[in-house]
């Protein structure tokens, strides 16, 4: 078995396997699921950098170091009914003919439907959003609201600071993170 791989490199993108699953049998009907299903690793390395107080932070698909370049993808109308397939598989290729291999999904947008990860599958591109689908690279979200309490956005009285850090670290480090780590086989710390 290949493993997958992403748009614009040497190697050839996603390489599906099909495999069969039996439903069941009603009314004379046999039920069967056909999927293809994708193999890849992702790790993201942080490593320390000489001369630097910092680490790295990069991604390793596959075990080679990937340059992401991508963009932020919001919906790609206001209007979902507009949005159809050939409209979809447009304007991702639109992004692949920009030499982007990555997408960040807005999480201000909608839920993506099943078609659009399937379709960043077939061009070999990776996603980061809160999804579980092969074109998915890292969960991710809540950075506008940390950003919003550490910067104070929203100009939070001094003595409620306190309450909104404590419900900041219950929602999203406790308890999303939690369920993530529980959802996911990666090493996520």
């Amino acid at each position: 078995m290949e493993l997958g791989w992403i748009v614009n490199f040497e190697k050839s993108r996603l390489n599906p396997e099909t495999v069969q699953t039996f439903l069941g049998i009603q009314l004379d009907s046999v039920f069967i699921l056909s999927m293809q299903i994708y193999f890849r690793t992702v790790e993201l390395v942080e490593e320390p950098v000489g001369g630097s107080p910092g680490l790295s932070f990069y991604m390793k698909i596959n075990g080679v170091p990937i340059f992401l370049k991508g963009s932020n993808w919001i919906p790609a109308d206001s209007f979902q009914d507009r949005v159809n397939s050939d409209r979809l598989r447009n304007l991702l290729q639109s992004a692949v003919d920009a030499n982007m291999n990555t997408l960040r999904v807005w999480g201000g947008g909608i839920y993506e439907t099943d078609e659009f990860y399937s379709i960043c599958d077939d061009l070999g591109i990776m996603i980061r959003r809160l999804k579980s689908h092969p074109c998915i690279i890292v969960w991710s979200g809540n950075n506008e609201n940390e950003a919003a309490i550490a910067s104070d956005w929203f100009s939070i009285p001094s003595y409620m600071k306190e309450v909104y850090v404590k419900d900041y670290l219950t929602l999203y480090i406790k308890t999303i993170r939690e369920l993530v780590l529980q959802k996911t086989r990666s090493s996520v710390e």
